[in-house]
């Protein structure tokens, strides 16, 4: 069996057979992609994901398909996709790899209605405190 290594290092062409039209990815996008399937095989097991790629090439479609948008995240928010897919596994959409699926939820997990809460406010005064401090204000003023 190809190593994951190995295999994603054929989704760069080398320079004597690149075509002019053909996308090169660079070290970073490399190393992003390599990282992110081999999280994906460990998570969803050897025999599925081999049933999902069935060959080398079409480990190495999909991987020159979805290079782009995996190399978008941080590691710290592909570590987050993936293991919020393992949270799933057990419900339908979740049970195949589904790359979009996992990468959708790749950047704030925190569903919408948290993201934009205020922050709670750290000092909180009482009513007797503000009265206080706002004539405080009105003297400073000569109101």
């Amino acid at each position: 069996m190809q190593s994951v290594n190995t295999s994603l290092t054929n989704i760069t062409p080398d320079a004597t057979t690149a075509q002019p039209n053909r996308v090169t990815f660079s070290q970073e996008t490399i190393d992003a992609v390599q990282y992110f399937f081999a999280r994906l095989k460990m998570i969803y097991g050897a025999s599925k994901f081999a049933t999902h790629w069935p060959t080398d090439v079409d480990l190495k479609m999909a991987k020159r398909e979805w290079a782009h948008d995996i190399a978008r995240h941080s590691k710290e928010e592909l570590d987050a996709a993936l293991d919020n897919t393992k949270k799933h596994l057990s419900e339908r959409d979740w049970s195949w790899p589904n790359i979009g699926l996992i990468l959708s939820g790749a950047k704030n997990n925190n569903p919408a209605h948290q993201l934009f809460l205020p922050e709670p406010e750290r000092n909180l005064e009482s009513a007797e405190e503000r009265a206080k401090r706002a004539r405080s204000l009105r003297q400073e003023l000569g109101l």
